[in-house]
C-alpha cells in the first residue's frame, strides 16, 4: 500500500533531478497517483500554476522527502528554473501526494539549484548573503547616504 500524504498547507517543493530511471507497474506515474489517492487529476499541484495536471512528477518536499505529485508538463520540465531547488516553488494546500523512493539516478544526479540574487530595496546593492528577512543593505538600514560619483558618506 502506498503512503498517501495530504498537504494541509502549502509546502516548499522542487522537481527531483535524475528521475528518468524510475518506473511504476501501471506504466504511468499520473495513473499511479490517481490509483493510490483515489482522486482524479485536476489542476497542477504547484501553487502558482493554473494548468491542468498531465503527469505524475517526482518532487522533493523540503524536510519530508520524495513524492509523486500531479503536475503539468511545463512544470515537469527539467529546464524549468521556476521548479528547481532554490526557486521558492511551493505545492498548494489541500492536495494529496504519494511518497516514493529515490532511485540510483536520483541519488547520483547532478543537482540544478537556482541561486536568486536579492537586491537592497533602496540602493540596489546585492544582499544575497544577508538573512532572508533583510530587504536593505547595512548602509541603507543605518541611513548612510553615499555620493554617487565618489562613494563618500554624505549622511550629514
Amino acid at each position: 500500500m502506498e503512503e498517501v500524504v495530504h498537504l494541509c498547507d502549502s509546502v516548499e517543493a522542487w522537481n527531483v533531478d535524475g528521475s528518468s530511471d524510475a518506473w511504476t507497474e501501471s506504466g504511468s506515474w499520473i495513473r499511479h497517483a490517481e490509483e493510490a489517492t483515489g482522486r482524479r487529476r485536476g489542476r497542477c499541484s504547484f501553487d502558482d500554476c493554473p494548468n491542468q495536471a498531465e503527469v505524475g512528477g517526482h518532487v522533493w518536499i523540503r524536510g519530508d522527502g520524495c513524492f509523486i505529485a500531479p503536475i503539468c508538463r511545463a512544470c515537469n520540465r527539467h529546464d524549468n528554473m521556476d521548479r528547481m531547488q532554490g526557486s521558492g516553488a511551493c505545492l498548494r494546500a489541500n492536495i494529496d501526494v504519494t511518497r516514493t523512493h529515490m532511485t540510483e539516478g536520483m541519488l547520483n544526479s547532478e543537482r540544478r539549484i537556482v541561486h536568486r540574487h536579492r537586491q537592497c530595496g533602496l540602493c540596489g546593492n546585492d544582499i544575497s548573503d544577508r538573512p532572508l528577512n533583510h530587504s536593505l543593505c547595512h548602509a541603507c538600514w543605518r541611513g548612510v547616504r553615499r555620493c554617487e560619483s565618489c562613494g563618500d558618506d554624505i549622511s550629514d
